[in-house]
């Protein structure tokens, strides 16, 4: 007789489905969009700055200047990819090239909306102490 015996089957069976389970990983995060290293920038100063106001009490600065891709907090520097073109703060335009935007001690910050160069545009979600793309 000629054909496979089961067992031949379900050992090949087998092969196949130990194969997928390591390609399925692989193939998910070739399609999964990449991270975007501003917004987890702008993520991380704001967590250090509301463990910051937290712990004192006191709602805490971060600021920037227009035309730079300079963000201060704490007295550190820290850098995003491009530089902001324009910046609202509680919907309000900057009319100065200084902004400035506050992370409160109760867990939540003002609304930030940043324009970079390039219209990228990142807003923030003051609730959830957050940054994400527009």
């Amino acid at each position: 007789m000629r054909g496979f015996v089961l067992v031949e089957l379900l050992i090949a069976l087998a092969i196949l489905s130990i194969v997928f389970f390591y390609l399925t990983p692989v193939s998910i995060n070739i399609f999964k969009p990449k991270k975007n290293l501003d917004v987890d920038k702008l993520n991380s100063i704001v967590q250090l700055a509301y463990k910051k106001a937290k712990r004192s009490g006191l709602p805490q600065v971060i600021w920037g200047l227009k035309g730079s891709n300079n963000i201060h907090f704490n007295k550190k520097l820290f850098y995003i990819s491009k530089d902001v073109f324009d910046v609202k703060v509680n919907s309000l335009y900057q009319d100065t090239e200084k902004y400035i935007f506050f992370v409160y001690p109760t867990g939540i910050m003002d609304k930030v909306s940043f324009t970079l160069f390039g219209d990228k545009k990142i807003v923030s979600y003051p609730l959830l102490l957050r940054f994400e793309i527009e």
